[in-house]
C-alpha cells in the first residue's frame, strides 16, 4: 500500500537552522534575560514589592520562557526526525547550550519566591492581580522542600548537558539508525524499526517470531552501550533525587505529575493484585490462537481482529467522521494540521520509532508525530496523539504561555485515550462482514 506520508513543515516557528530570525532571537531573550536578572534578582527576598510589579515580573519571565520554547521546540522536532543529520546535530546542541544560558539567568526567581513567608504566600494566591499565575505560585510553593541553592541548581543544569541529556540523545541517535532486512514474501527488504514491530500484528505466528528476533537484534548488538546509558541515566535520577530530599525515587516524578505518594502506591498495589485477570487473559489468547506456548512476539497476535489496511487518508477520514460525530470543531483541527502539514507520519533512517503531540506555538496548531504502518494499530494510535493535540490547542487558546506550554502526565492521557476509544468503539459498533475478520482457531 504506497502513498505519500505526510512530514513536518516546522516554517511555523522558522524557516530553517540558517533562518537568520534565530540569532536575532536568541540574541533578543538573551539581552531580556540579563536585564530582567540585573532588575529583579534580590527584590522579592525584601517582601516590599507590590502585586502589580509581581505580576509585571511574571509576564516579562513569561516572555523570555515563550521565546526560549519556541526555539527549543523547533530544534528538538528537527532532531527527532533527522537525528542523523551533522548540521541538524550541531544545530541541537546549540539550542541546549543557549537554553541553559537562559535558564542560569532566570532561576533565581521562583527560588525567591519561595523565600517569601507564609503571610505573604497567602497574600499572594489570594489577590486577584495574580489570578492567572496562581497555579504556578502553589506549584512552586510544593517544590520548595526540595530545590537547592541557586548555584547548586545552576551545576545541575550544566552537568546535564554532558551527562543524562547527552547519553538521551546518544540512544535516540542509535536506535534512529537502526535499519533492518527482512524477508517479506521470499523477497529480502530493508525496514524501519517501525516497518518491523507492524509484523509484531500479523497472523502468521512464524513472521510475528521472526519480526522480533530481527528487531532485537540492533539493540543485541549494542547492548554494552544500551546498558551503561541506561545504567547512567538511572544513577542520576536516584543520585539527584536523593540530593533533593525526595524519600523515593518516584517521588520526585509523582510531584512533577502533581499526584500524591500515596494515591500511586494504591494504584500499583491494585494493579499487582490483579496480575491473575492479565494471566487468564493471556491463557485464553494462547487457547484461541491454538498455540501450545504463547512467546512474546505473540502479544500483540490478532485474535478476532479485522483483517483490513488503511491508507493513512482513510484513516484520517475515518478518525474525522467520529470526532465530527462528537464534537464538528474536532474536524476542524485536524483539517487545519493537515493544511499545515503539522503531522508527521512517515517512517524513514533517522527517524525513531514510536509517537508523541508537541505543543506548537501559543494560539496556533500542535504537532503530531507518528509512525504509519497502514495496520488499525496505526490507526488508533494516529487517533491517540489527535486527542493530545486537541488538548494542547484548546489549552494554548484559552492559557497564557505559564499554563498553557506544558501538561501533567496524569491529565495529558485523559484527552489522547478519550479519542482512541471513540475511534475504537467505532469499530466494535460497525457493521464489518466476516470477509473483514480473522478468525483464528479454536
Amino acid at each position: 500500500m504506497v502513498e505519500n506520508l505526510p512530514i513536518w513543515d516546522l516554517s511555523d516557528y522558522y524557516k530553517d537552522i540558517n533562518d537568520p530570525q534565530i540569532d536575532k532571537d536568541i540574541e533578543e531573550l538573551k539581552q531580556l534575560s540579563e536585564t530582567f536578572n540585573n532588575k529583579v534578582k534580590g527584590k522579592l527576598k525584601d517582601e516590599l514589592f507590590t502585586f502589580d510589579q509581581l505580576q509585571q515580573w511574571l509576564k516579562e519571565y513569561e516572555q523570555i520562557g515563550e521565546g526560549t520554547f519556541y526555539l527549543e521546540t523547533y530544534s528538538q522536532l528537527l532532531y527527532r526526525i533527522m537525528s542523523l543529520d551533522d548540521e541538524i546535530k550541531a544545530f541541537r546542541s546549540k539550542i541546549e547550550q543557549f537554553t541553559v544560558n537562559i535558564q542560569e539567568n532566570l532561576m533565581f526567581f521562583f527560588l525567591e519566591l519561595n523565600e517569601i513567608s507564609k503571610e505573604k504566600y497567602e497574600e499572594l494566591i489570594q489577590t486577584s492581580e495574580l489570578n492567572t499565575y496562581k497555579h504556578v505560585i502553589e506549584f512552586n510553593r510544593l517544590e520548595k522542600a526540595h530545590q537547592l541553592t541557586e548555584k547548586e541548581e545552576q551545576i545541575i543544569l550544566m552537568k546535564d548537558i554532558t551527562g543524562v541529556n547527552g547519553f538521551r540523545k546518544l540512544y535516540r541517535e542509535i536506535k534512529s539508525g537502526f535499519t533492518y532486512e527482512f524477508e517479506i514474501d521470499g523477497e529480502l527488504k530493508e525496514l524501519t524499526a517501525a516497518d518491523l514491530y507492524a509484523m509484531l500484528y500479523t497472523k502468521d505466528k512464524d513472521v510475528r517470531y521472526n519480526a522480533l528476533k530481527t528487531y532485537l537484534t540492533k539493540y543485541k548488538e549494542n547492548g554494552m552501550v544500551f546498558t551503561h546509558i541506561l545504567i547512567n541515566v538511572l544513577k542520576d535520577w536516584d543520585l539527584e533525587t536523593k540530593k533533593k530530599g525526595f524519600k523515593t525515587p518516584i517521588s520526585r516524578k509523582n510531584l512533577l505529575n502533581e499526584v500524591s505518594d500515596e494515591s500511586v502506591e494504591i494504584l500499583g498495589r491494585v494493579t499487582t493484585e490483579s496480575y491473575h485477570i492479565v494471566e487468564k487473559y493471556y491463557n485464553l489468547k494462547r487457547k484461541i490462537l491454538g498455540l501450545t506456548e504463547l512467546h512474546i512476539s505473540d502479544l500483540y497476535a490478532p485474535v478476532g481482529q479485522l483483517n483490513m489496511r488503511y491508507t493513512f487518508n482513510e484513516s484520517l477520514e475515518l478518525i474525522k467522521t467520529v470526532d465530527r460525530t462528537f464534537y464538528p470543531e474536532f474536524e476542524e483541527i485536524i483539517d487545519r494540521m493537515i493544511d499545515k502539514n503539522h503531522v508527521d507520519a512517515k517512517p524513514r533512517k533517522g527517524k525513531v520509532r514510536g509517537a508523541f503531540c508537541a505543543h506548537g506555538k501559543m494560539k496556533h496548531y500542535p504537532f503530531v508525530y507518528v509512525n504509519f504502518a497502514n495496520d488499525l494499530d496505526s490507526v488508533l494510535t494516529l487517533a491517540h496523539e489527535l486527542g493530545h493535540a486537541f488538548h494542547a490547542y484548546y489549552m494554548q487558546q484559552e492559557q497564557n504561555y505559564i499554563n498553557g506550554h506544558d501538561i501533567s502526565l496524569v491529565v495529558a492521557e485523559i484527552a489522547s485515550v478519550f479519542n482512541e476509544i471513540l475511534v475504537y468503539d467505532h469499530f466494535v459498533n460497525s457493521n464489518i462482514s466476516n470477509d473483514d475478520i480473522f478468525h483464528a482457531p479454536v
